[in-house]
């Protein structure tokens, strides 16, 4: 979970880069599915991983279920992934930044509840404070900026709770294929996912160039667009790992957090934003709930 976390961040501060530098992030966004996509595709046929499948058979070990399985999961990942930048940019535009931000980063709960309802994963006491003041930290990092949100901006929208139900439904689809399917044919999973992200950002991207008027990639575009495909595919490599051994309640939460916790350093650190008293206390309870979730 480290190293998905660490991928995690790479790809974030990717996105924070083209907004700094006021780059057309539909077009990094693009260049990071096409990138993911290629190196899912050259790890695929490098692993020969089109040889596992099996030849026929039938029920969850044949190879129509396999394909049915895959191509199910990597199609709700890749619409929980155009799906979320959709949302993002629309909420960003009805909500503000603030309140865009911390709906986006308390989606785990719903994958939380959707691991004790369904594969009755129950995490333990200190894991449930661990998780509530995980929560509490994310909150408090965001709650200044969304009491003093710009006059004019919606209160109240159906954009804060689907970015919530994304965020669940993405993990959920990781776990889903990990259980009936299983982690030796990820890398066929994660070429399904970045496939049928490509095609969906096309439209996304064809959709933003018609109201920017700005057709023309970039080569600062195209060269963070490769690093943040390769930060994402890490990530979900990575993190496909982690909710195969470990409890989605303390995946979900570890990779939220952990995410967060970079993205703040980083952020006081190399962009010298200010730090607030708040941010330290946050930063605290962060660190506590780690500790508390892997005990």
């Amino acid at each position: 979970m480290i190293l998905a976390v660490i991928f995690n961040t790479f790809f974030t501060l990717g996105m924070k880069v083209t907004q700094i530098k006021k780059l057309n992030t539909s077009h990094s966004v693009f260049i990071n599915y096409l990138a993911g996509f290629i190196i899912s595709l050259a790890i695929c046929l490098v692993q020969r991983s089109f040889s596992v499948l099996p030849a026929g058979g039938t029920g969850r070990g044949g190879l129509p279920f396999i394909m049915l399985v895959t191509l199910a999961c990597g199609f709700v990942v890749a619409v929980c992934y155009v799906g979320g930048a959709v949302l993002s940019s629309a909420s960003l535009r009805y909500n503000g930044a603030a309140l865009t931000s911390l709906f986006g980063k308390i989606g785990f709960l719903l994958a939380i509840v959707i691991g004790i309802v369904v594969w009755h994963e129950i995490p333990s006491a200190l894991q449930v404070l661990g998780i509530v003041i995980a929560l509490a930290a994310i909150v408090l990092l965001n709650i200044k900026n969304v009491v003093q949100r710009d006059q004019g901006v919606a209160r109240r929208s159906i954009l804060l709770p689907l970015m919530i139900l994304i965020g669940g439904a993405c993990d959920t689809a990781r776990k889903v294929f990990n259980q009936d399917v299983g982690i030796s044919f990820n890398t066929l999973f994660m070429l399904a996912t970045f496939a049928f992200a490509v095609i969906m950002c096309t439209w996304f991207v064809v959709s933003e160039n018609k109201k920017s008027g700005d057709r023309r990639f970039k080569l600062p575009e195209i060269v963070i667009g490769v690093i943040m495909g390769a930060a994402n595919y890490g990530y979900t490599f990575f993190f496909s790992r982690g909710i195969a051994v470990l409890p989605m309640a303390v995946a979900v939460t570890m990779s939220a957090i952990g995410s967060v916790l970079l993205m703040s350093i980083i952020g006081w650190t190399v962009f010298k934003e200010r730090i607030k008293a708040k941010d330290l206390v946050a930063m605290l309870m962060i660190f506590a709930s780690i500790l508390l979730i892997n005990l």
